[in-house]
């Protein structure tokens, strides 16, 4: 049975090691409420190794597996045969030993799970689910022993599951491989993920997509230094993109990054991308894209609809300052130039898309708006550097 807050935070408190220093910490909230946990499970039915063709009960090295599972039931077992929807699966490695700082008390050891080993996605079908994977050369050799955690997603929009399962992680697979070339990569920027090196975009910040292939998959263990998905960006210091790389397709072969390229100064930038296989191969792709018209904020585009409406009209706007705090105001005007409506909104790290600005157009009690045209003046102005854009349009009521 899963226990409310007040229980957790009760059995918490009286388990403390820290004896009088647990007072200082207090539940404020409903104790009788409960964590958000699917109700429910993902169970891993079996292990196969692949090139010796049998089950097993052990990770290794170099080792290709298939897992296969199932959606249930918790109270009676029974599978879900009729769900249908998208999975996430993870294996890490074996816990880590760290310690605390002890800056308020004695310094206390405590386990990790650090080491991410895999991360996959694919697709249920009728209850089932099958993941192909191949655990990467850099584990932890100790006997010891790791997690692979299942979440999943049904395509009715409103149930999830999960489930989690301990299994052996050691030693090296006999399989040998004639894999000895790295991963291939292609990275696309921008909202329409364009490909080209030497296309223009006028934002400072901007999302990318890194896809990676290879036979073997792709290493994000961080078991050896050295051996990371690395992203630079100019003369940077590299970013780490281990747990960002998702496998797709229910395989390890193929998978993807989306990420965001911040701070790009306007003119030239020089992209790196290093990325190493399961096996230690690596490979490395450098692109020189340009920024042009960063400098100023930009309403790069923006829609009203439906237009010709009768109830409410709501804006689409996207610009060129994404992840930035921006702050966005609406006027409309009848055609005498009176004003009609005002309404402003603050947008914390903005997304490139505004979508939930509307005008409902009898929420006023005093000024209800006749059937006729009416103009529209949007500005948005960024608190990063005082800089704005101002666009208008036309609103027709019927």
């Amino acid at each position: 049975e899963k226990l409310d807050l007040g229980e957790i935070f009760r059995i918490t408190k009286n388990n403390s090691l820290n004896g009088p220093f647990n007072r200082n910490f207090s539940l404020l909230g409903d104790p009788s409420l409960k964590l958000a946990i699917p109700e429910l499970e993902t169970r891993t039915a079996s292990i196969y190794d692949i090139q010796m063709e049998v089950s097993t009960d052990t990770l290794r090295a170099k080792q290709q597996i298939r897992i296969t599972g199932q959606i249930t039931e918790p109270l009676t077992g029974a599978v879900l045969s009729n769900s249908n929807g998208l999975y996430e699966i993870l294996i890490t490695d074996k816990p880590r030993t760290l310690k605390s700082l002890g800056d308020e008390s004695e310094p206390a050891e405590f386990l990790e799970e650090q080491n991410l080993l895999f991360k996959g996605k694919g697709v249920i079908r009728d209850g089932e689910f099958v993941s192909n994977i191949f655990i990467p050369k850099n584990i932890d050799y100790r006997v010891g022993m790791g997690t692979i955690r299942v979440f999943a997603q049904l395509e009715n929009g409103i149930d999830e599951a999960m489930g989690a399962v301990r299994v052996p992680i050691t030693g090296t697979s006999s399989y040998i491989s004639s894999d000895t070339e790295g991963p291939k990569i292609q990275m696309t920027y921008g909202q329409n993920l364009a490909t080209l090196s030497d296309d223009t975009f006028p934002s400072s910040n901007l999302p990318l997509r890194i896809q990676l292939e290879d036979p073997s998959g792709i290493n994000i263990s961080s078991q050896n230094i050295g051996q990371d998905i690395l992203l630079k960006i100019n003369d940077r210091n590299p970013i780490i993109l281990n747990n960002n790389f998702t496998a797709i397709e229910n395989g390890f072969q193929k998978g993807e990054i989306h990420t965001l390229l911040t701070g790009l100064k306007e003119g030239a930038n020089t992209i790196s991308l290093e990325a190493w296989d399961n096996l230690g191969n690596r490979s490395e792709k450098i692109e020189v894209i340009n920024i042009k018209g960063s400098l100023e904020l930009k309403i790069l585009s923006h829609i009203s609809y439906p237009n010709p409406s009768s109830e409410k009209s709501k804006f689409i706007i996207t610009h060129n300052r994404q992840s930035e705090n921006l702050f966005l105001e609406l006027e409309v005007y009848s055609v005498q130039g009176s004003i009609i409506f005002k309404s402003a909104k603050r947008y914390l790290e903005a997304d490139f898309l505004l979508d939930d600005f509307e005008w409902i157009f009898f929420r006023s009690k005093t000024k209800y708006p006749v059937k006729g045209t009416y103009i529209y003046r949007l500005l948005l102005t960024s608190e990063k550097d005082g800089s704005s854009d101002t666009k208008s349009g036309k609103i027709i009521i019927q």
